[in-house]
């Protein structure tokens, strides 16, 4: 408060502690303060004093002191934990990501080593199937000559059997007195002729009784264009008998000239082509059975007509 005629003056500090301004620590000038108190501002005016331009050092002292410390805050705060997130997470996504790749290359080199064998093995199954055709190739082709054997077996089978059956019919009186026996041996046919109704003892010239049979013979081969007839002459294990010696020294010459003989016939009387004739004589060494009694050397004593393919003679 001011009287009339003098100046009052404030303390400064006083003011400052009484405003609220300088309760919370803020700066304000003494001539705002004052200056809301009309006596003061007139006296203030009057002698143009202004606590902003003296502001007392112990006002400043305690602004000073008032400062607030520099703090990071919240948004300080905040940035630091969201930057370790960040890493955190990146760790973390990293982490999966090794998690799952190293399982994935593995599978991958897995698969790739795979389809490498399966392509290994399709390159062995396309050889193996290369291979198995040509087989399959060659085995169709064995096959089909196989079969064109067979049939052609199988002909000649039936041929022989019919030639067979005709030989058969024209000599079945010989037959029934066992004088000619006819038979197949390993696909060959065999006439077997005993040598006493083609030649007389100790002879190789044929009798009438052995041309007409022989006759008979050469009708039914003459048709079995495809044969060869081969005539074998055979013996019993006798020596030839003294007084035939200048004609046939042993057995080899009596077989053989036997064997000749009929051949002769079947090439002259029969008309077989000579091609198709083989004259051979085996003596005593192929018998038909033993030589140890009579009826054995007579079965021995013989004249046997082979039916052998045409190509053992060749072309």
């Amino acid at each position: 408060m001011v009287e009339h005629g003098k100046e009052e003056r404030l303390d400064p500090t006083q003011v400052s502690k009484s405003t609220p301004a300088a309760k919370s620590g803020s700066v304000v000038s003494a001539s705002y303060t004052l200056g809301d108190h009309p006596d003061v501002h007139a006296a203030t005016h009057e002698e143009g004093f202004s606590m902003g331009d003296h502001e007392p050092e112990a006002l400043a002292d305690q602004r000073f002191d008032e400062t607030p410390p520099p703090s990071s805050g919240p948004h300080g705060s905040s940035s630091k934990l969201a930057w370790v997130v960040a890493v955190l997470a990146l760790a973390a996504a990293a982490f999966a990501g090794v998690q799952l790749y190293w399982p994935a290359r593995q599978k991958l080199a897995a698969a790739n080593d795979q389809l490498q064998t399966m392509s290994k093995d399709a390159s062995n199954l396309q050889d193996q199937v290369k291979q198995l055709t040509a087989e399959n190739d060659d085995l169709r082709s064995a096959k089909d000559k196989l079969t064109q054997e067979v049939s052609k077996k199988d002909d000649a089978l039936n041929e022989l059997t019919k030639t067979q059956d005709e030989l058969s019919r024209s000599l079945q009186d010989e037959i029934k007195r066992g004088e000619v026996l006819i038979s197949q041996v390993k696909g060959k046919l065999v006439v077997d002729v005993a040598d006493k109704i083609l030649f007389d003892s100790g002879e190789a010239k044929l009798n009438p009784q052995g041309q007409d049979v022989l006759k008979k013979v050469g009708t039914t081969l003459l048709d079995a264009q495809d044969k060869v007839i081969q005539v074998a002459g055979h013996t019993d294990n006798v020596p030839i008998a003294p007084k035939l010696l200048d004609k046939f020294p042993t057995n080899w010459e009596l077989s053989t000239a036997r064997a000749t003989e009929v051949v002769r016939f079947l090439q002259e009387q029969a008309k077989i082509p000579g091609k198709r004739l083989i004259a051979s004589g085996f003596a005593e060494y192929k018998p038909a059975t033993s030589n140890a009694t009579k009826n054995g050397r007579k079965r021995n004593r013989r004249i046997e007509l082979i039916l052998l393919p045409k190509e053992i003679r060749g072309k």
